[in-house]
C-alpha cells in the first residue's frame, strides 16, 4: 500500500465506508490500519474534512491507539471545527468516560457540554466502585483511645503491614 498521510487515509476511509465506493475486499483493513496507526498525528485541516461517519468510524474502533481523553479531545475538537456540536454530543456515547482520570472528566469533560450530568454520575460511580475493589476501605475509625492514652482498638489495615502504633504515654 501506498505511504499516505493522515488527510489522505482519512478521505480514503470516507470513501470506502458502507455506501461508499466499490473497492477490494482487503482494502478497507489495511485503511483502518492506516488510521490507527495515524490517529495521534491529525491536525486540524484533516479533522475539519471528516464527516460524522468518519468519526463514528474511529470513535467505534476498538484497537485505537489513543486514550479515551485525547479520543475525547478529538470529538470535541471536531465538533467545534464543523460547528456541529450537537452531532458531537450524540457521538460521545462512544467514548468511555470511566477510562478518564476523574480530574480530567470534572475540569475539561464536564465543561465541554458534550455529556450529561447522568452520564458524568455513571463513570464516576464506576471508577468508585472499581476504587474500592483496589482498596477495601475502613469502615470505622480509628484508632481508639481510652483515657489513659494506650489503645483500646488497634488498626488492622496497619498491623498487617508491620506498622505498630507509638505508645505516647511514656515519651
Amino acid at each position: 500500500m501506498l505511504e499516505l498521510g493522515p488527510p489522505i487515509i482519512f478521505c480514503i476511509l470516507e470513501a470506502i465506508l458502507p455506501g461508499g465506493a466499490s473497492v477490494p475486499d482487503s482494502l478497507p483493513e489495511k485503511v483502518i490500519q492506516k488510521v490507527r496507526s495515524t490517529i495521534q498525528d491529525v491536525d486540524k485541516d484533516a479533522i475539519v474534512a471528516w464527516s460524522s461517519s468518519v468519526m463514528e468510524a474511529i470513535l467505534a474502533d476498538e484497537k485505537l491507539h489513543i486514550s479515551e481523553h485525547e479520543l475525547f479531545s478529538l470529538l470535541q475538537e471536531w465538533g467545534k471545527l464543523n460547528d456541529n456540536e450537537a452531532e458531537a454530543k450524540e457521538l460521545s456515547r462512544y467514548i468511555r468516560l470511566d477510562w478518564i482520570d476523574p480530574l480530567v472528566l470534572s475540569d475539561a469533560v464536564a465543561t465541554s457540554g458534550l455529556v450529561t450530568q447522568e452520564q458524568l454520575l455513571e463513570a464516576y460511580r464506576t471508577q468508585a466502585i472499581a476504587a474500592r475493589e483496589i482498596k477495601s476501605f475502613c469502615q470505622r475509625r480509628g484508632p481508639v483511645w481510652n483515657d489513659s492514652g494506650s489503645v483500646v482498638a488497634a488498626v488492622p489495615e496497619l498491623e498487617e503491614h508491620g506498622v505498630q502504633l507509638l505508645d505516647v504515654t511514656s515519651i
